[in-house]
């Protein structure tokens, strides 16, 4: 695997380590269980489970 490759997979994988500690962070913080904040942005709780486990990076839409 080139350093190119390695690089780009590093960052990736610390952009959805931010993600989902920040959104992680946001929930708790205003005592929201996922399901509630699954009702908020209109998906679906397995969504919101999938976005912390880092599984799938949310839409920028959906977050707004």
């Amino acid at each position: 695997m080139s350093i190119l490759i390695r690089f780009i997979h590093k960052m990736k994988r610390r952009n959805t380590y931010g993600v989902r500690r920040k959104l992680i962070t946001l929930r708790k913080s205003r005592e929201l269980t996922q399901e509630q904040l699954a009702e908020q942005l209109n998906v679906s709780r397995q969504s919101i489970s999938k976005w912390e486990s880092g599984q799938v990076i949310p839409e920028v839409e959906r977050l707004l």
